[in-house]
Parts: C-alpha cells; structure tokens; sequence
C-alpha cells in the first residue's frame, strides 16, 4: 500500500470512529455527515470523497463490524467446554449481541438490511451472509465436539439450532422479544432440545 492508500485508510478510520462515537452518543438519527466532517475539521466535500450518503457510511461501518466478529468467531470456536447446553447458549446470547444488545446498533442493522432489499445490493447482501455463514458454520463444529453425548446426527441436531436462532433473531427484530426476553427463550429451548437428543 502506498503512501497516498494509507492516508485515505486512515481518514476512513477515523471517520468511522466519529462515526462510531455519535452513534453512542446521539443514535443514529441525532447527527448528519456534515457533522462528522466538522467534528473532524475536513470539508464535507472531502467527506463524500468516501461516503455519497450516511447510507454507505453505515453500510461501511456494518461492514466493519462483520469483519470483527468473524474474527471472534474463529477464536470462539476455541472456546468450547465441556457441557453441551452452556455451549450453544454462550454461542447463539453471543451471536445476538452482536445486532441487538445495543438499540442504535439494532437499528443500523436493520436500515441496512431494508435499503439492501430495496437496492438489490448483491454486496451489502454478501456482508450480511457472511458473518451468518460464519455463524453457522460455528454451530455445526460446536455440535459435533459434542457428538459423543447425542443420540442423533449431528446434523439434525444443528439444523435444529440454527430453526431455534432464527425464530430469535427474527422475533427480535420484529419487536415481539427485547434482547434480555430472548435470552430467556433461547436458554429454555436450548434445555429442552437436549433433553430430547442428549444420551
């Protein structure tokens, strides 16, 4: 990377840690790009250099986001104990955190998705899918370290799972479980199918 990349790299950090800053503080509806070109006392032309809109600033930001916790991912995955029902648990409460354990995150996942649908963008469709693969993947390896102690394949037994998270996530999302209910939820099924497929 030459000199000239690196600088742009790094103005594109720190506007995503401005970006990252107001968020906290105000939501995501609270400030505007030229808010952040103040803040960080550039032009909001030199702004739209890299971002035509707070879209694309949020859609960056998301992405950014996905390229972190599939790191954690790959080192969650070095985590697992000995007890199948904590596992799945700290697996899937973690994976939810990370859309919806802060509103104004929630919220930005959630725009993201819509303006994704309504765009037909394949690559905002990619960030999505990936961290939902890794995710996925994450679950079948978690299964089957524990294969020893069920009854049935390990593959049923992940689909299962991965039914059980997306009738979360998806009740979260639609608003008919806050973040602390689905926890709840999540914690009961995760007892229950063991019940029914541990030895």
């Amino acid at each position: 990377m030459g000199l000239r990349e690196k600088k742009k790299e790094k103005r594109r950090e720190l506007i995503l840690k401005e970006f990252d800053a107001l968020l906290s503080e105000h939501g995501l509806d609270g400030f505007t790009l030229k808010d952040i070109s103040d803040n960080l006392e550039i032009s909001l032309r030199t702004l739209y250099n890299y971002y035509q809109n707070k879209e694309d600033l949020i859609s960056d930001y998301l992405g950014n986001k996905v390229k972190s916790h599939l790191e954690e991912v790959e080192k969650l995955g070095m985590l697992v104990g000995e007890d199948f029902c904590e596992d799945m648990h700290i697996l899937i409460s973690w994976f939810l955190k990370i859309f919806f354990s802060d509103k104004n995150l929630k919220k930005a996942w959630i725009r993201d998705f819509l303006a994704k649908m309504k765009s037909g963008s394949i690559e905002r469709a990619n960030e999505h899918e990936k961290i939902a693969n890794g995710f996925i993947t994450l679950i079948y390896r978690v299964v089957c370290m524990h294969n020893d102690k069920l009854k049935h394949s390990s593959f049923l037994i992940a689909e299962i799972f991965i039914a059980i998270f997306k009738d979360i996530f998806i009740k979260i999302a639609k608003g008919s479980l806050d973040f602390e209910q689905a926890l709840e939820e999540l914690e009961k099924k995760i007892v229950i199918v063991y019940e029914g497929v541990g030895k």
